[in-house]
């Protein structure tokens, strides 16, 4: 039996150390990494104020400023107390990329709190109007055509038609990035691990009361379409229906076959074009450049 046991620890420990020497080698994004052990080499700005950083992961709705020597990157820090978006500036000299300075743009408290620091009393159904639930939650944050609720550890998210009624209710186990598209069109993603490709979402007209179908690696939208990474390129869709779809995978240079190969990508010129940044192949540069649609 203690021989069976020795063995199965050895079997694990092995299996670990397989899928860590994996996880390391598929992760590869040197830009990210740069900017996440900034950040957690100069945390004193960040957990002054919002408490010990606990989790850093890039985020997609906030824009990315990047020239040819230099980007500024969006980042959700989640601390004790709150969900911190920074933008780290990176430098490319000598050729090579390095971190130079970080900047807080937002911060989320996870609770609504007093100034005694006890929860405040302001509250809502699940059903949102009071009158079909005696529970109440509170409430976190509202927009246009939805609100965030708190229900224990979980985020309720509502979505409202023109009219404010309850349309859709998501129940999530962490806090989603839910953001105003245009005046009726909402967008929620929600991110599932480390970097873009690991976070899904949708959208949703509250004029139609519309719901898109569940993307992944959501990069950049429209009120029409919308663009995904793919591992080895792009796609753009249309949002509601399925009158538009182009697959972009033909750039000037062959794209690494890395994690979050795309970085990047937004519309420019209306929707008619789309500026890209890639990992290269071979030098694993970053790589930009303008894609007409067909």
């Amino acid at each position: 039996m203690k021989k069976i046991l020795i063995r199965c620890a050895i079997g694990y420990a092995c299996f670990v150390l397989v899928v860590s020497v994996l996880f390391i080698s598929i992760r590869y994004n040197k830009t990210d990494m740069l900017s996440a052990e900034y950040i957690r080499t100069y945390p004193e700005t960040i957990e002054e104020q919002y408490g010990a950083i606990e989790y850093i992961s890039k985020t997609v709705l906030y824009p990315t400023e990047k020239e040819k020597d230099r980007i500024r990157s969006p980042y959700s820090v989640e601390t004790e107390l709150a969900d911190v978006i920074v933008y780290v500036t990176l430098e490319k000299k000598d050729g090579e990329w390095k971190a130079v300075s970080m900047e807080i743009v937002e911060a989320k408290p996870w609770e609504k709190t007093n100034e005694t620091g006890k929860e405040m009393t302001e509250t809502v159904s699940k059903t949102g109007d009071g009158s079909d639930s005696p529970s109440t939650l509170p409430i976190m944050s509202t927009g246009e055509h939805y609100r965030v609720l708190k229900n224990g550890f979980k985020y309720v998210y509502q979505l409202f038609d023109l009219q404010g009624n309850l349309i859709e209710e998501i129940e999530l186990a962490k806090e989603a990035r839910i953001v105003a598209v245009d005046e009726n069109i909402v967008c929620l993603t929600y991110q599932t691990g480390t970097g873009e490709s690991t976070q899904w979402g949708f959208l949703y007209n509250a004029q139609t009361n519309q719901r898109s179908e569940t993307f992944m690696w959501i990069l950049d939208c429209t009120d029409e379409k919308v663009i995904l990474g793919l591992p080895d390129g792009i796609e753009v869709r249309s949002i509601f229906d399925d009158t538009y779809y182009a697959k972009i995978t033909d750039f000037e240079k062959d794209v690494a076959t890395v994690a979050d190969s795309v970085l990047f990508a937004e519309f420019v010129d209306g929707d008619n074009t789309i500026r890209v940044t890639y990992v290269e192949a071979n030098t694993y540069e970053l790589i930009t450049e303008l894609v007409k649609l067909p």
